[in-house]
């Protein structure tokens, strides 16, 4: 899927991908290394954070999946009876994620304003939202204190936090200082931290049908947040400007301000919950009978016994922690991303382009509302996850053809922003269904990493967003920053839950094959045509990793083509076999090639004055080892398929578990790693030569 959606970008974007655009490589480090700012944070700097943020949720989600799988479902969440949790604490959880989330987007319209008052350039604009993240780590570890029968000083430490905070940013905005914004905007967030309890107290009250839709409707209180942020931005601005302060793009901090003290004074004059002090005694994750006592915890067997450490607990905490993460990076990607585009592409003002984003929470609201009254706990989880990958990649694709259209861009951001929203709530119920009490993905871990990974995502998002929209303010740059993540997130949700569908292995394997054949021999898509010997390199190596490979795993044990083995066996064997030869071929046509121009073989590695060094980077000569192994291993997994189809039918079945088990598992590895090493080629040559 990574690969197919990849080379798709390609396809519909013909005159270049992702930051690119129409100059070359080196035009782009010069314009990068113009852009730098003395007072403000360096390209480097936010450059090395954003590589930094991908490498680690790359690094997790390899990690997941090599502790799968997930524990199963545990007993309490499948219980009968829908119970939801008390309307006085909705409400106050509600005003609480509102005001919290408000204070994340508030800034998002006048970022770009913000860091030019304080002498930033806008590729820095982001650090300035991300920055909230950061304050929020560090309040997450103040708010944890706080149990759930403590909610409601929890609910007014984040008040009076807030109004502190905001007043702090707003005269440090005033004063023009990069550093005494930066410590304001992190106070801003520390009161962030008190998100944690409010999701705690949803899951603790939430049982059986109504737990999806509890955190579903969580999902719906962060939405309107989201979408308040931007409203109260823009009609803050409006009304400085008509009584003469136009300038005023941080008026909204004053709002918050004047927002937290109502919260604090309602929660003041209104008595907490009447809570069941015996129940709340009891830490969340103690297994008690079936259908007694609160939250989740309730009617866990304890009759099995799991370490701390397990590796089903430590995918679970994995998996929840890189969901959302992706979810959230992708959510301020949107967000922050549209604002810039309608404000530096299409020339819209600071105050529409807020009110663009406010419409789009208010379409995420509606949505949310009626998924959750309608749809959530009637549907298994899994087939609620996929349709909205599906309908993400439909949102992602307006967004792609957009072009000059801002219509069809805020359509398609709209439609991958609802079902990002939608997909968050499922997939936390999902999850949390399965904690582990007394281990590291017990419920109360769970939320902490959760939380820490929300916070992760949207600082990674916002960075994201503003430093590759600075250089190339483009739909199509924004729809590939969006679709990276979320092609991660296909990968590991097929990892967790399956394939959406089995058929859909052998078409995407197919469809991707003929697209290496075209853009490799078709100069209008930027191949380098027939008559270069080159271009069989690409088309045999396309083929045999990104077709026939996963075509030959996926005949092995599927469903689809019957029950008979033999059959299943015979279409492996074919495809396998033609993985080799097609590899041989291939290898064949890069080292005439490498001869003709008189290159190294080893990509790049040259000796000189008897000293190694690395002509043509490190990414080729990493691409032609891995290369090498795996064509090795693969003439290995040939020879040990044949000799395993040619023993007597009666040793066959004896034989196949003593000799060869690791036949069905090297080939496993050896797939994914072949797709690697294609995308590895493919994306060099798209970066560094302009084609295919």
């Amino acid at each position: 899927h990574v690969s197919l959606l990849l080379v798709l970008c390609q396809f519909i974007c013909s005159d270049g991908i992702a930051i690119r655009a129409k100059a070359g490589a080196s035009d782009i480090e010069g314009n990068l290394n113009e852009h730098h700012a003395p007072d403000g944070p360096s390209v480097t700097l936010v450059r090395t954070l954003v590589i930094i943020s991908a490498a680690i949720l790359l690094l997790v989600a390899l990690l997941m999946v090599m502790t799968l799988p997930l524990p199963p479902q545990r007993v309490g969440a499948v219980s009968e009876k829908a119970v939801y949790p008390p309307k006085k604490v909705m409400i106050f959880t509600c005003l609480v994620c509102m005001t919290a989330m408000a204070n994340v987007t508030a800034i998002l319209a006048s970022a770009k304003e913000l860091a030019e008052s304080v002498q930033w350039e806008d590729y820095s604009s982001g650090l300035i939202v991300g920055e909230y993240s950061l304050g929020a780590c560090v309040g997450l570890g103040f708010f944890l204190q706080f149990r759930v029968e403590s909610l409601w000083r929890a609910y007014i430490t984040f008040s009076i936090m807030t109004i502190v905070s905001n007043a702090l940013f707003f005269q440090a905005d005033n004063r023009s200082s990069g550093q005494l914004l930066t410590l304001a905007r992190m106070a801003v967030g520390a009161a962030g931290g008190c998100m944690y309890n409010s999701v705690s107290a949803v899951i603790h009250f939430s049982r059986g049908p109504a737990y999806t839709a509890s955190l579903v409707l969580f999902q719906v209180f962060v939405a309107i947040g989201v979408l308040l942020g931007p409203v109260l931005s823009a009609a803050s601005m409006l009304v400085m400007g008509l009584l003469g302060w136009p300038g005023a793009y941080n008026s909204v901090s004053m709002v918050m301000c004047i927002g937290g003290a109502l919260l604090l004074v309602a929660l003041l004059m209104t008595s907490p919950p009447d809570y069941d002090m015996r129940d709340l005694s009891r830490p969340p994750e103690a297994p008690e009978a079936a259908g007694e006592g609160h939250g989740l915890a309730a009617s866990r067997s304890a009759s099995e016994p799991q370490s701390p450490f397990a590796s089903s607990s430590v995918a679970l905490v994995l998996m929840f922690f890189n969901s959302a993460a992706l979810r959230l990076a992708q959510r301020l990607l949107l967000e922050s991303g549209i604002v810039y585009l309608l404000e530096s592409t299409y020339g819209w003002s600071t105050s529409a382009a807020a009110g663009a984003v406010g419409v789009l929470g208010v379409c995420n609201v509606c949505v949310q509302v009626i998924f959750s009254r309608h749809v959530a706990g009637k549907y298994e989880d899994v087939e609620l996850l996929w349709s909205m990958e599906k309908l993400q990649l439909v949102g992602i694709l307006f967004m792609q053809l957009s072009s000059s259209n801002p219509t069809a861009l805020f359509l398609g951001a709209t439609v991958a922003y609802c079902a990002n929203s939608i997909w968050a709530g499922v997939n936390a119920a999902y999850c949390t269904k399965r904690a582990v009490p007394g281990s590291i993905a017990s419920l109360s871990s769970l939320l902490i990493f959760n939380q820490v990974a929300v916070l992760f995502g949207m600082a990674f998002g916002s960075i994201l967003s503003s430093f590759v929209l600075s250089f190339s303010p483009r739909p199509v740059v924004l729809a590939f920053a969006v679709l990276g993540p979320g092609a991660l997130q296909i990968f590991m949700t097929s990892m967790v839950a399956g394939p959406g569908t089995d058929a859909s292995i052998p078409v995407v394997s197919l469809a991707l094959a003929v697209m290496m054949v075209l853009g490799a021999l078709l100069p209008s898509l930027g191949g380098t045509g027939s008559g270069n010997i080159f271009s069989w390199h690409v088309v045999f190596m396309g083929v045999a990793w990104c077709g026939l490979a996963p075509l030959g795993l996926w005949s092995y044990t599927t469903e689809l083509l019957g029950s008979q083995k033999e059959r299943r066996q015979g279409l492996h064997m074919l495809c396998m076999v033609s993985v080799a030869l097609l590899s041989a071929l291939g290898l064949a046509s890069v080292m005439k090639a490498k001869l003709g121009e008189q290159q190294s073989q080893l990509g790049g590695l040259e000796f000189v004055s008897g000293r190694p060094e690395l002509t043509r980077g490190l990414a080729r000569f990493v691409h032609v080892v891995l290369g090498f192994l795996i064509l090795a291993a693969c003439l290995f997994q040939v020879a040990s398929g044949i000799l395993k189809s040619l023993l007597p039918e009666e040793q066959k079945e004896q034989k196949e578990q003593k000799a060869l088990p690791w036949h069905g598992a090297l080939g496993r590895r050896l797939v994914p790693l072949g797709l690697l090493v294609s995308g590895m080629g493919v994306w060099m040559h798209w970066n560094k030569e302009g084609g295919w």
